[in-house]
């Protein structure tokens, strides 16, 4: 049996791991062969011999493979790992970030075993989260679920650690208890402040900016994640499936940003990136201080005269 787990997902790929694991331990106890091999590490020619050897002493194996991509098999090598698993081995094969133009995509993608574990949208998202506060022993509804995950980010581990933390805390999740003990994301609020900067809310950008400095994100970081957000707003302007893909921009993140394109067009944008650029060069040449371009860009992003005696 050949499996191929791929996308971006890897929070869903972990767990369809972690119960193909406990199904085969289940079903072979002692008898199990469980072993997990890097096809970077291993090489091709061995990993071939590894998957072609016949169990000795032991009724089945299941062999995680992870590297595959990178280990650069051929078509010849490919077509032999998908010929030569025996039937008495159960090969997973874990591809986080999977090239679609490439052949091994291609083969592997035919296989009957294959499953795509794609990032959630926000329906998905929160849907997802009342289960995990379900199994979690806690009450949260929807309303806060959208809450948490708009404080936190779309990242799954995140959100799973955070439920967990506030079910621990009290059973009955509440906004307040979320408040207290929930980490906002950088993602989430670099959101907050890229809105801020659409709308051209001077004051509520340095306030948001120096909250983000007293977190401790260094300009860089809070720059990088502004070009993140601008990014997402112009793919929504564009509206085009397949750039999105290209970007790896998720369902959840052009949802958030819809309501802020109705004020944008893509010369807003392409303005927006000219001035985040000069900001960089600048902090980059020591033409001024990190914390001087930062300041200018907000003042430029929002149409405003900037004075380093602000």
């Amino acid at each position: 049996m050949i499996l191929y787990l791929y996308g971006e997902n890897s929070y869903a790929i972990s767990r369809q791991l972690s119960l193909i694991k406990s199904q085969y331990i289940k079903k072979t106890g002692s008898e199990g062969d469980m072993q997990s091999i890097d096809a970077l590490e291993q090489g091709n020619d061995s990993l071939l011999a590894s998957l072609s050897a016949m169990p000795m002493f032991v009724s089945s194996r299941l062999i995680i493979l992870t590297n595959l991509p990178k280990s650069k098999p051929s078509q010849a090598q490919i077509d032999s790992i998908l010929q030569n698993a025996t039937d008495s081995t159960n090969l997973v094969i874990i591809d986080p970030n999977p090239d679609k133009r490439t052949t091994l995509y291609k083969s592997l993608s035919k296989v009957k075993g294959a499953t795509e574990f794609r990032r959630l949208s926000r329906v998905e998202l929160t849907k997802w989260a009342l289960v995990e506060a379900h199994w979690a022993g806690a009450k949260l509804d929807s309303q806060l679920a959208g809450y948490l995950i708009d404080l936190v980010g779309e990242n799954q581990w995140s959100l799973h650690n955070e439920i967990s933390k506030l079910a621990s805390y009290d059973s009955d999740i509440s906004r307040d208890s979320i408040d207290e003990l929930a980490t906002p994301s950088l993602e989430n609020n670099a959101f907050i402040l890229a809105e801020a900067l659409v709308r051209k809310d001077l004051p509520r950008v340095i306030k948001l900016y120096k909250n983000l400095k007293l977190q401790g994100y260094a300009d860089q970081m809070i720059l990088g994640a502004i070009i993140y957000q601008f990014r997402v707003l112009m793919l929504v302007i564009i509206n085009n499936p397949q750039l999105n893909r290209a970007y790896r921009v998720s369902p959840y993140s052009t949802q958030k940003a819809l309501p802020l394109v109705k004020a944008l067009d893509i010369d807003d944008i392409s303005r927006a990136y000219q001035d985040i650029a000069e900001a960089d060069i600048a902090t980059k040449t020591g033409e001024l201080s990190s914390e001087e371009a930062m300041n200018g860009l907000f003042y430029k992003l929002c149409n405003q005269e900037y004075s380093s005696k602000n």
